[in-house]
C-alpha cells in the first residue's frame, strides 16, 4: 500500500524508527521470523520510494541492517545483504561511513554454511565497501576473504573474483594503493582455479590491472 499512496513528510521516518525498535537488539524484541522478514520488505520499498528519508535514520538502520544480517535463518541473511547492497548503491555518498558494522556482519556470513547465503554476502560487500568512507573497512573482510578463495563452491569463488575485478576499477586510488597486494593475492589464486575459466579471467583481470596501474604511474610521474 505504502508504494501505491505514498507517505506524507516525516512519515517514513516515524515508520522506519518504530520498525528499527523491533530488530535493532539481539535478541530481537520482534520474535516472529515471518514479521522480522516483512519489516526487511517495508524497509526496501520505503529506500525505493525516498532515499533521502533514509539519512535521517541512517545510524539507527545500519545498526538494525547489521543486526539483522546476524539472523539465524538463511532467508533473513540473503534479504538484510541484498538491502544492504540496494541502499549503499542508492546513497552511495552518504552512507558508507556508516557501514562498518554491516561490514563485519558480511563478513561473518561470507563464512556461513549455505552458499546462497555467501554469495549474497559477498555480492553486497562488493558494494558496500565502495560507498563513500567505507573503503578502510575492506581491512575487516581480508582474512575472510582468503578463506573464501578455496570455497567448495564454484559459484562462490567466481563471485569472490568477480567482485576483486571490480573494485580494481571502482575502488579510490588511494584505497586500492594500500590493499592492491591483498587484492593481487586473491586473484593470483584464482590463477590455479581447478575451473579454466576462472583462471583464465583471473589472468585477464591481472593483467589489465597491471596495465591500468602503469598507465597512472606513467601519468602521474
Amino acid at each position: 500500500m505504502i508504494d501505491r499512496i505514498g507517505l506524507k513528510e516525516n512519515e517514513a521516518e516515524l515508520i522506519m524508527n518504530e520498525l528499527f525498535k523491533r530488530v535493532k537488539l539481539i535478541p530481537y524484541a520482534e520474535d516472529s521470523e515471518e514479521v522480522r522478514i516483512q519489516i526487511v520488505d517495508l524497509l526496501a520499498k520505503l529506500l525505493k520510494l525516498n532515499k533521502f528519508e533514509m539519512l535521517k535514520v541512517m545510524s539507527d538502520l545500519s545498526i538494525s541492517l547489521s543486526s539483522l544480517l546476524m539472523d539465524t535463518n538463511p532467508e533473513m541473511k540473503v534479504l538484510a545483504a541484498d538491502l544492504a547492497c540496494d541502499l549503499s548503491q542508492a546513497l552511495k555518498d552518504k552512507c558508507g561511513g556508516y557501514m562498518k558494522g554491516v561490514v563485519s556482519s558480511l563478513v561473518k556470513n561470507v563464512g556461513h554454511q549455505h552458499a546462497k547465503v555467501r554469495k549474497a554476502s559477498l555480492l553486497s560487500l562488493k558494494q558496500v565497501i565502495i560507498a563513500k568512507n567505507a573503503e578502510p573497512f575492506l581491512e575487516d573482510a581480508l582474512a575472510q576473504l582468503k578463506l573464501t578463495a578455496n570455497d567448495r563452491s564454484p559459484d562462490v569463488k567466481k563471485t569472490l573474483y568477480d567482485m576483486v575485478e571490480f573494485w580494481f576499477t571502482n575502488l579510490e586510488t588511494a584505497s586500492l594503493i594500500t590493499f592492491e597486494k591483498d587484492l593481487l593475492l586473491l586473484m593470483i589464486n584464482g590463477v590455479a582455479d581447478e575451473k579454466e575459466e576462472t583462471s583464465q579471467s583471473c589472468i585477464a583481470v591481472i593483467e589489465t590491472h597491471g596495465k591500468n596501474m602503469r598507465e597512472y604511474l606513467e601519468s602521474n610521474k
